[in-house]
């Protein structure tokens, strides 16, 4: 059921509001910041000219005039900026998803594994990103899992062992190798 979740999850391609969120509005307002100064700073310099050419003994015009000329010899420019807007909040959404698609993955992972249920191996999608992390967290599973089963191993011997002693000899032949504590069947106890 978990798996299904995480494969709901990973369909949707705005997984994480905190992170997704952040980097489309910090880059539609770096997008709006940089028009606003780009625009701004093509005005001035197109009010220089003006008054450089007022020097010279062209005939004066008042600012409304000259920002209405502005905007008009400039409105391609940003009706094509308007619209790449979209299209690079889309991009990013999808390149975004590569990073916290994987995060979300990991982050549920934790979770499962701080609650003590096992987690298998987590096998990221063809074009995500963080793969070393994931092939650094899958390591880290199978080292815990390793730990796990001796710990369990360990712990099965520790209470078999004081009742395995207290048998009589003739009985401890019949029992598996592995609960006596030794590797072999035929071998002999010091």
């Amino acid at each position: 059921m978990k798996s299904e979740n995480i494969q709901k999850l990973r369909k949707k391609l705005f997984v994480s509001g905190r992170i997704q969120g952040r980097l489309l509005s910090r880059v539609a307002l770096y997008w709006l910041g940089y028009h606003v100064v780009l625009s701004g700073s093509m005005f001035l310099f197109r009010y220089a000219e003006h008054r450089g050419r007022m020097i010279a003994g062209v005939a004066p015009r008042t600012l409304g005039e000259l920002y209405g000329e502005f905007v008009h010899q400039n409105i391609g420019l940003w009706v094509v900026a308007i619209a790449a807007v979209p299209i690079v909040l889309w991009d990013l959404l999808t390149f975004s998803h590569r990073i916290v698609g994987p995060l979300t993955r990991f982050k549920k992972a934790l979770e499962t594994l701080t609650s003590g249920q096992r987690v298998s191996e987590i096998r990221l999608r063809d074009g995500d990103l963080l793969t070393d992390l994931s092939d650094s967290f899958n390591r880290y599973l199978a080292s815990l899992h390793s730990f796990q089963h001796i710990d369990i191993k360990t712990s099965v011997e520790n209470r078999i062992a004081p009742a395995v002693s207290s048998l009589p000899a003739e009985s401890e032949s019949q029992l598996p190798a592995v609960i006596v504590g030794r590797d072999s069947p035929g071998e002999n106890t010091p």
